[in-house]
């Protein structure tokens, strides 16, 4: 007997699926990395930013906030898996329960609430911005941050909309470092409590922070 795929990492493999459906094996060829954005095959972070760009296009209208936003996450020096956490983020493409009914994965009538605060639907404004066990989690956050949080907590929690407003290129990376980590723990946490029926703890979550900084 086959145990049934649990909804939310179905979603994720589809995803990736989907990333990997165009690519073609060859047994006669050595594998190799090729980049299709550029004439030369080799990776630039230009052509990636131009990519992300020309696929936020909407005719002729480029939402300039998020590219904006974009342009300063790529130049945060962070590991790479919280960056590209970041982008889907910034651009709305995690598994948020929400975007899982989109798609039509079957889930159970009271199953779209958010599992911090169990009030609201799970969006993914409503799990970064809104709830109010985020909420504390944030002001936390800047708390820690002392006289390096030069923003506002509401700001902070869309931080790379707002980074322009750092004037000093360190202080910069150190506050786009410190919301991805945030993120990335409190989605960990998160999953945490739906795959193994944790109940959401602020001082795990708040550990789980401190331990990845």
């Amino acid at each position: 007997m086959v145990d049934s795929v649990d909804p939310f990492v179905q979603a994720q493999h589809d995803d990736l699926g989907e990333m990997l459906s165009e690519v073609k094996l060859s047994r006669d060829s050595e594998d190799s990395h090729n980049w299709k954005m550029t004439e030369e095959g080799t990776f630039t972070v230009k052509s990636c930013f131009g990519s992300i760009s020309a696929e936020l296009n909407v005719g002729d209208m480029v939402d300039e906030a998020i590219l904006k936003a974009l342009n300063f996450l790529w130049k945060t020096k962070a590991p790479a898996k919280l960056s590209f956490f970041g982008w889907r983020v910034i651009l709305n493409r995690i598994a948020t329960k929400d975007q899982l009914i989109k798609r039509n994965v079957v889930l159970d009538s009271n199953d779209n609430l958010c599992v911090f605060c169990h009030l609201h639907d799970e969006t993914i404004s409503h799990l970064f911005g809104s709830c109010s066990f985020m909420e504390n989690i944030w002001n936390s956050v800047c708390k820690w941050l002392g006289d390096d949080m030069v923003l506002s907590v509401e700001d902070f929690k869309a931080y790379f909309y707002h980074a322009e407003n750092i004037i000093q290129v360190v202080k910069r990376n150190i506050l786009g470092v410190v919301w991805l980590v945030t993120i990335w723990s409190a989605w960990l946490v998160r999953n945490n409590c739906i795959f193994n029926l944790i109940t959401p703890s602020f001082d795990n979550c708040m550990s789980t922070i401190v331990f990845r900084m």
